[in-house]
């Protein structure tokens, strides 16, 4: 044990290499010293070394990276709108989605026409370059639960419309921030596939896929169909 009032030769020669460099140079930058061991002291090995214990983050990953996939993802359908309504195969189905959440003014109106997921909308120039509106989808079994999609990463679509096609993808590891790419779409309809990976380096914890219009500023209008995950 150290004891009170006793100070160390070290400790000592380091206070007054401190001080004589700041009385010779006020500017100059004191370079870290190597740290100081202390001697052992008579009890010294008494106590064992506590064990390093994962984080509750660390936990809470290796959960999710275990978790099974969300029910009915093994047929891989996600939606093909053949019902008219705007409704999924599993997770927690469809919703509208825009920048007002983050304080912007893009709208968009869902619909589903002619078996497809239409989206008619407006991208706020006033919101640019954080603009978005479109239809989001939740792959758990509530909105913004996490899914493990690790089993089926690559998304599959067709669409058309006023390009390019903005998707994003939300996962807890991301934090609030989404993933986002582009897809350049045009007037006539075809197939299209992005890897989740590319966007989420494991898309074990994805909460949310979203489609939305281009991030330009003006009116748009898309049309998504036969939404897949392989």
């Amino acid at each position: 044990m150290m004891r009170r009032g006793v100070v160390l030769p070290g400790f000592l020669a380091l206070c007054v290499a401190m001080l004589a460099c700041n009385k010779t140079n006020p500017d100059a930058t004191v370079e870290p010293t190597p740290e100081t061991t202390l001697p052992p002291t008579e009890h010294a090995g008494d106590d064992e070394p506590e064990q390093a214990t994962p984080s509750d983050e660390d936990e809470a990953r290796e959960r999710a990276r275990n978790a099974p996939p969300p029910a009915g993802l093994a047929a891989g359908v996600i939606a093909d709108f053949e019902s008219g309504e705007l409704r999924s195969e599993f997770g927690a189905g469809w919703q509208l989605a825009t920048d007002a959440m983050q304080g912007g003014a893009s709208k968009v109106k869902l619909s589903v026409e002619n078996g497809a997921m239409k989206m008619v909308g407006t991208i706020d120039e006033g919101s640019l370059p954080d603009a978005w509106a479109g239809a989001m989808f939740f792959p758990g079994d509530q909105a913004m639960r996490p899914a493990n999609l690790d089993s089926k990463p690559t998304l599959m679509f067709q669409a058309r419309g006023d390009g390019p096609l903005m998707v994003m993808v939300f996962a807890e590891q991301l934090g609030t921030t989404p993933a986002k790419t582009q897809v350049e779409i045009g007037e006539e309809w075809a197939k299209y596939e992005v890897d989740l990976r590319t966007l989420v380096a494991e898309p074990y914890d994805v909460t949310a896929i979203f489609f939305g219009g281009p991030p330009r500023a003006g009116q748009f209008e898309v049309h998504v169909d036969d939404v897949r995950l392989r």
